[in-house]
């Protein structure tokens, strides 16, 4: 029995040493600046973005990342978004979302967060209606905590900020 459960042990621990690796290399393809690295396979996001069209597609990309975790394709994705469409909230917005990972422990190095937190300010100056400013306000809930060693503080506003936009938002 011991050498079963060592044996299972040793499997699980394999496989997640085989998902970390490839995490790794998946972050570094985006970090050498792969933005597209899942093609059109992310599947369909409809959020009303108040921007061109051309910066629409851009940040329904970056918004598809950011669902997939995909954070640096995501932060590219909503870049392009910017740069199409200067006065694009949403661009600001996403770029600022990319570097809030709350489904694992690394919270934003101090640059990070300092960039974060800017953006955030900048998508607050442009936003155009009102979901967008609901969705400013949760990066405004995470960032106004300031930047604490375990992050705990600022996800539990970042959740309760999220919770009143589905309130605000069923649908």
């Amino acid at each position: 029995m011991k050498k079963i459960c060592l044996w299972g042990l040793v499997v699980l621990l394999s496989s997640l040493s085989g998902v970390a690796l490839a995490h790794e290399n998946h972050s570094e393809a985006q970090a050498s600046g792969s933005a597209n690295i899942y093609g059109d396979q992310l599947g369909t996001v409809i959020l009303p973005f108040s921007c061109n069209e051309t910066a629409s597609k851009s940040a329904e990309r970056g918004l598809a990342l950011l669902h997939h975790m995909t954070y640096v394709g995501a932060r590219a994705a909503f870049t392009e978004t910017v740069e199409t469409d200067p006065d694009s909230a949403i661009g600001y917005w996403g770029q600022s979302m990319s570097f809030i990972h709350p489904l694992w422990s690394d919270p934003p190095d101090e640059a990070e967060f300092a960039r974060g937190k800017a953006l955030a300010s900048e998508a607050a100056k442009r936003a155009r209606n009102e979901q967008e400013r609901a969705y400013i306000a949760t990066l405004e809930s995470y960032y106004s905590q300031e930047r604490n060693i375990s992050e705990k503080v600022n996800l539990a506003a970042y959740a309760e900020a999220w919770r009143k936009v589905y309130e605000q938002f069923p649908k």
